[in-house]
């Protein structure tokens, strides 16, 4: 109920403001190095997020990097997300709920739930099929001139303003899963805050195809 009074800022646990910072935060996703990876093999945890179905091999995955720039004037802070041990809790949600324990592969580590959505649309615009990674660790990947890496690791997270996270194509997860799709042509959509909890100085950026 106390929200709007933190500005651009998160809420802690005990609904004190976490990180106030002046300005507003502006996420804006961008897609890179898209491929077909056929006939794959993934990780246990991959199958257990459901980020794909029908077994661990022969899997048709359309893989590609995300990057997620804060290009506005306030930092994104998330912070601790106070999370038991992840390699031996997968799927706990963590002491800030907003966070969930990732079992896929090449994480182990509480992702911010809900953060991205990725979606293969058919030339008809209407969505074929989804992605199951949604959760991102927070971090400063590196940054652009102004920016200044706060956010290093998972146990406190966030993305500086003038900053990016960068989420590499041969993650586990990320990707969209295409097994059985018929061949044509689609269009692939990644959407940031879609449920709009972060608030930001533009939100007419926040998908990149």
């Amino acid at each position: 109920a106390d929200r709007a009074a933190c500005g651009a800022s998160a809420c802690s646990a005990n609904c004190t403001c976490a990180g106030e910072t002046l300005g507003l935060v502006d996420l804006a996703p961008a897609i890179s190095g898209v491929f077909i990876d056929s006939n794959a093999t993934v990780a246990a945890g991959d199958l257990a997020e459901g980020c794909v179905t029908g077994g661990l091999s022969g899997r048709t995955l359309l893989r590609f990097t995300t990057t997620i720039s804060n290009l506005g004037s306030a930092n994104l802070q998330l912070g601790d997300p106070r999370c038991p041990n992840c390699a031996t809790n997968p799927g706990a949600v963590c002491g800030d709920t907003r966070f969930v324990c990732s079992p896929s592969g090449g994480h182990d580590h509480g992702h911010y739930a809900n953060y991205a959505f990725y979606e293969l649309l058919d030339a008809a615009g209407r969505i074929v099929t989804t992605g199951h990674k949604q959760g991102f660790c927070l971090l400063d990947s590196g940054c652009a001139a102004g920016g200044t890496q706060t956010y290093r690791s998972c146990a406190f997270q966030g993305i500086s303003a003038h900053c990016f996270d960068v989420y590499a194509s041969s993650l586990g997860c990320q990707y969209i899963e295409v097994t059985g799709v018929p061949s044509g042509q689609y269009q692939l959509r990644v959407r940031v805050d879609p449920f709009g909890r972060i608030s930001e100085s533009n939100e007419l950026n926040n998908a990149a195809s």
